[in-house]
């Protein structure tokens, strides 16, 4: 989070006039919002998705060349590798009980 704070989002305020505009017209919160709309655009690029597909208000996070989208401190981490084995056994388990695999 510190590294996005530090090095990412003054290059995003930088490149995106609608996130500055956003940014200077909001509270602290957007802080949150702008490292959230970071981190779906890093989701959607590890995983080839749409972004917009990532929420329901179809919210685009635009790529901007110059800004790093991935996440290794995440996406490398053994928590990280855990919590996506939990998941996929908790899913199918799911799938099983629910009498649809």
């Amino acid at each position: 989070f510190k590294d996005y704070l530090q090095k990412t989002l003054p290059k995003e305020l930088e490149l995106d006039s609608e996130l500055a505009a956003t940014w200077n017209s909001t509270d602290h919160s957007r802080i949150n919002t702008a490292f959230y709309r970071w981190q779906k655009r890093v989701f959607a690029e590890r995983h080839n998705l749409p972004v917009e597909s990532l929420t329901a208000k179809l919210e685009d996070a635009p790529h901007h060349e110059g800004i790093d989208y991935t996440w290794p401190e995440l996406y490398d981490s053994v928590e990280y590798a855990r919590f996506l084995a939990r998941v996929t056994e908790l899913s199918k388990l799911y799938l099983k009980r629910s009498g649809m695999a």
